[in-house]
């Protein structure tokens, strides 16, 4: 899925199998997936017309599956050719589906960007003999390693290897490590595909990078075939999406430099994978916010430091705070001032006041500085620069939501608005952690192995 494709082939909607026409479908996993047709599915003139599905058959012998086309260009020459464009949204190479609810697989085998390097599970076994100049190689196949997400998702840990089948000048044996997660039962692809996307963003919590899917392969219950009467092998289908933005940058990043790998958790990975898959369900959009601030990290933006203000807000009313009691003791105080009001006075002070039973954002940040009192916060946050932190927080954020003009003096912007979003970045970063099931003092064990190259940059940095 990171290199381009082209093929060239047959094409046909489910509905009219019968007038194939020809064309070639481009991927480039940077830019777009467009399928070029010599002609057309409907008759010209006609309006534009989306297909849900598109099934091909390429010149290679290879069958494909075209999900949710959009019509985005046509001609009509006379005389000459009409041709149509279709920008495609998921390439499925290996079987055809005619539609949507056939789309089901209970497997899902995907790479990932630096996932060899995170797991660090290796099978050579080197031996430099100096005296008679010499070095010994043998390289054996680790096993797999199996983990339990659910009571219905379950993961491996695979392994394999690709390698020159003679001798040559350069002889390279390279080990490659993907997951693989499945049910018992055939799902729709886009929950699979949800569980893989939340599976990278562990990944990339561990690697502190943005990382991305290299290759995806289906397979399901439903599609086998038999080489041999008593041998059955499952189709594998590859699926091809273009990514916006890879974050190419994490080729380079030096494994020294991860967070965390998986040897470093193995004793405890099964739980903690579990609890961090658990935090889709409880807080999701705050999931969403810390991994964006990776995808995204060059954009030192109001609507960055907005949306980790948001999340922090949003991990303390749906964790932390007990809205129940709040709203039942605001309610005892505010019904007998409504006693003595008009209905119509009572209703617009109801809805003027239907959420001020909530603690402020002031409230909400001072609880989780003390929540959270260990490295790195107190490596970038001095306990005399606290209350000047959160109150350029408040002000800041009252600001950019309301442009109350009064507050744009205290407002920050530029290089402090920077460095005042990184920390509270890694506030939220020290939440997640935590959520997830790392101890205060497994956290600041992390951090403190490359200081300088998580918040060295922020260190000294006074409000």
């Amino acid at each position: 899925m990171i290199d381009k494709i082209e093929y060239k082939g047959i094409w046909h909607i489910p509905e009219n199998p019968e007038n194939e026409v020809e064309g070639t479908l481009f991927f480039n996993p940077d830019g777009d997936a467009i399928l070029d047709l010599i002609g057309a599915f409907t008759d010209f003139p006609s309006s534009i017309q989306n297909q849900k599905i598109i099934l091909g058959f390429t010149t290679k012998g290879k069958k494909i599956t075209l999900l949710d086309c959009f019509e985005n260009s046509r001609s009509m020459s006379f005389p000459g050719i009409n041709t149509t464009s279709y920008l495609v949204s998921f390439i499925f190479e290996g079987a055809h589906f005619a539609s949507v609810e056939e789309i089901k697989f209970n497997r899902i085998n995907a790479n990932l960007s630096r996932l060899e390097e995170w797991v660090n599970i290796w099978g050579f076994d080197i031996n430099f003999d100096t005296k008679v100049k010499s070095i010994k190689m043998n390289y054996n196949i680790p096993d797999s390693i199996h983990f339990k997400i659910n009571d219905s998702i379950s993961g491996y840990f695979n392994f394999y290897f690709k390698s020159p089948m003679v001798p040559a000048p350069i002889f390279k044996i390279e080990q490659i490590t993907d997951v693989e997660l499945f049910s018992e039962n055939d799902v729709d692809f886009h929950d699979l595909l949800e569980l893989l996307f939340h599976f990278r963003l562990f990944l990339t919590l561990g690697v502190f990078e943005d990382t991305f899917i290299k290759e995806i392969e289906f397979s399901s219950n439903a599609l086998t075939f038999h080489p041999k009467e008593d041998v059955t092998y499952k189709e594998k289908v590859k699926l091809f999406f273009v990514q916006n933005s890879r974050n190419t940058k994490v080729l380079t990043r030096g494994s020294h430099d991860f967070l965390f790998n998986f040897l470093q958790i193995r004793a405890n990975f099964e739980p903690i994978l579990q609890k961090f898959f658990t935090l889709k369900e409880t807080i999701h959009p705050v999931i969403d916010t810390i991994f964006a601030t990776f995808s995204e990290k060059d954009e030192y933006s109001e609507n960055r430091f907005l949306n980790i203000v948001q999340a922090l807000e949003l991990y303390h009313r749906s964790i932390i705070e007990d809205t129940d009691i709040l709203k039942k003791d605001f309610q005892s105080i505010l019904d007998p001032i409504l006693t003595k009001l008009s209905d119509q006075q009572t209703k617009w002070l109801r809805e003027k006041l239907a959420y001020k039973y909530e603690p402020n954002l002031r409230t909400r940040l001072k609880f989780l500085f003390r929540k959270f009192p260990i490295n790195p916060l107190n490596r970038i946050i001095q306990s005399n620069d606290l209350t000047k932190i959160i109150d350029a927080t408040v002000n800041t954020r009252n600001y950019y939501t309301h442009y109350d003009e009064s507050l744009k003096p205290k407002a920050y912007k530029n290089d402090k608005l920077f460095y005042l979003t990184e920390k509270l970045k890694f506030l939220l970063i020290i939440i997640v952690l935590s959520e997830t099931g790392f101890t205060n003092k497994e956290i600041e064990d992390l951090f403190s192995r490359h200081e300088y190259r998580f918040f060295n940059h922020l260190i000294g940095k006074s409000e």
